[in-house]
Parts: structure tokens; sequence; C-alpha cells
């Protein structure tokens, strides 16, 4: 099933059959690393099985909305500590995905994604804030100097719709050379979540149910404000 969006975009819309086709093509195994939402991964045995807004530099954003939220003070002892959540988490630093483009690659700063550049233009409309977008910057400059893995995207964005995959254990890769889409797996990231809040949670001495919420909260308006400035107008589709 599917539900539009308002048609602002001169991409080539596709199908709902293209979109199934594209689905039943391109399943890979779900290995539970990250990667970004983006359409131009190409489908490669090492390519990550969680497709999720900005990959792993994401749930940093989203762990500082969900402070922002939860009236934490930027300015605490605890933000390292709970920020190396996300990356004990994820297996340690040189598990820890994120992506930039040969668009952004010149401008030298960790993280050219458009899910966390849109948030630096607009903080206030990804529930962040100047503070946090400098805690987020300067976090993921040091995980690039430690070794994580920067993927450098080719090409342009040519997304003809949104996928959203609910089952944890399902995946695709998001593009079969001539034709793309956004894909996030929506159940495994939920799934990530619940895991950052059970360690979050002894951080900041909360139940891991208010945590969560705040955190999935979070997580969701930074994915509805980046569907608005790159996906509008295109399908979504729940497989």
């Amino acid at each position: 099933m599917h539900e539009s969006m308002t048609l602002q975009t001169e991409k080539r819309i596709l199908s709902p059959k293209e979109v199934e086709r594209l689905i039943q093509e391109n399943k890979i195994p779900q290995d539970y690393r990250s990667r970004c939402v983006d359409g131009r991964y190409e489908k490669t045995e090492d390519l990550a099985g969680i497709a999720k807004p900005g990959g792993d530099a994401g749930s940093l954003m989203a762990v500082l909305g969900s402070l922002v939220t939860l009236g934490v003070s930027l300015d605490s002892d605890t933000i390292p500590e709970v920020l190396n959540v996300v990356v004990d988490t994820v297996g340690g630093v040189h598990n820890f995905n994120f992506h930039t483009d040969t668009h952004h690659e010149a401008e030298g700063v960790a993280c050219g994604c458009g899910h966390v550049a849109k948030a630096r233009k607009d903080p206030e409309a990804y529930g962040l804030n100047i503070e946090a977008i400098k805690i987020l910057d300067a976090k993921l400059t040091q995980l690039k100097a430690q070794g994580a893995n920067e993927v450098v995207l080719r090409g342009e964005h040519q997304e003809g719709s949104v996928v959203v995959i609910n089952s944890p254990d399902e995946s695709m890769a998001p593009n079969n050379g001539t034709e793309q889409v956004f894909v996030y797996n929506k159940g495994a990231d939920e799934e990530i979540y619940r895991k950052l809040a059970k360690g979050i949670a002894l951080i900041l001495n909360m139940t891991e149910d208010e945590v969560f919420g705040a955190l999935t909260a979070a997580a969701n308006r930074q994915l509805d404000a980046t569907l608005v400035r790159l996906a509008d107008g295109l399908e979504v589709y729940t497989a």
C-alpha cells in the first residue's frame, strides 16, 4: 500500500509495479549494520542492511534531539558518555557508518549526508539547536579521525519513491543501476533505539521507556523534516 505526498519534483516517479520489481530484485541479507536511506548506495556484498536516516550519524542526531526534548543540559559532563552509547551499540568506532558524497567531499566537513546537512541549516526544524549541531559535528570529526567508516556516494539523487520496510529482518539495496529509491528500515531502526534507550537511561537515571519515547519522537521528527526537504512528491510504499 502507499500514500501520496505533494508532487514538487521533476524526478521520474516509479510506478507501483516498478517499485515491487525493484524490491524483489534487490533483496539483501539483513546484517544489522547501518547505512543512510540514500538511494545512491550500490548493491554490493558489503552493503549494510539497515537503511536509516543518516546511518549511525543519524542515531547521534536523534540522541541529541532527545536530550533537548528531555531538558538535559548539553553542557553536562554526561554528554560524551551518552553519545558513546551509540558507538558502543554498533560495536565500536570501526563499525560506525555514515557518508558524504562527491558534492560535499571537498568541503572538509565530516558527514556530507543530506539528512545531517539539512539539520545544520535549520536546527529548529529538526528539534535541535546550535549547540547540539556543534556537538554533533565535533563528534563526527572525532570519529572520522579515529577510523569510522565514511562512504563517499557518487552521482545525483534520482530516487523515484520511498520504501519503508517494517520487518527488522528484511532489507534491500536502494538501486539497480538505473532506478533509485529511498529505503528506510523502520523495524530495524526502532530496535536500535530500544538498545540505545537502555544504555542512555542508566546514565541519565531515567526509565528506559522515557528515553525510548524521547528518542523515537526525535528520530521521527528528524525523518519527517528530511522527507519534506529531499523526498517531497514521492510515493511512500510499505514493504
